[in-house]
């Protein structure tokens, strides 16, 4: 099986001369990808993708909602921030599937705002996406920052559809 995710620069198409030029464009470079004839089937089936990518982008292109600073637990002895999370959630009805991001920092810092264009990313394509804090060291050892992200996924799990996730 062969899963072929096309991106295009404007992030749509418009169903006119420009969504033929896109498609030719594609199937041109599809087909010198797969070193292989297309016929017909094959032509028509990528044209589907195409423009069923396109529509489900164009549905998912409402900005995405943010809750920030959820407490997923309380820990004593810290920082009531490290033990947080934020949601980000696409701006068209749910349920959604859910996304868990987890910054890295080798479990001695980092914040779950280090997430670049991800939730952008995430919630156009139709995800929750979900950054969460941790407590660090030195502050505390392994396995406490494991533990916390586990009872963050825990607290995601139980509430996460009051949010418009699955």
């Amino acid at each position: 099986v062969i899963v072929i995710v096309i991106v295009f620069r404007s992030g749509k198409l418009a169903f006119d001369g420009t969504f033929a030029k896109h498609y030719v464009l594609h199937v041109t470079l599809i087909k010198e990808v797969l070193d292989m004839p297309l016929n017909r089937s094959i032509t028509f089936s990528l044209a589907l993708i195409i423009m069923t990518c396109s529509l489900a982008h164009a549905q998912q292109s409402a900005p995405a909602a943010v809750t920030r600073g959820i407490q997923y637990t309380a820990s004593p002895d810290t920082s009531p921030r490290l033990n947080q999370l934020d949601i980000y959630t696409p701006g068209t009805p749910g349920p959604h599937p859910v996304l868990v991001f987890i910054h890295g920092g080798s479990w001695r810092f980092g914040d779950k705002r280090m997430n670049g264009k991800k939730p952008d990313a995430f919630t156009g394509a139709g995800f929750v996406f979900v950054s969460i804090n941790y407590r660090l060291s030195p502050a505390v050892q392994h396995p406490a920052h494991a533990q916390d992200c586990g009872k963050a996924v825990a607290w995601i799990h139980k509430n996460i559809g009051q949010y418009g996730g699955d």
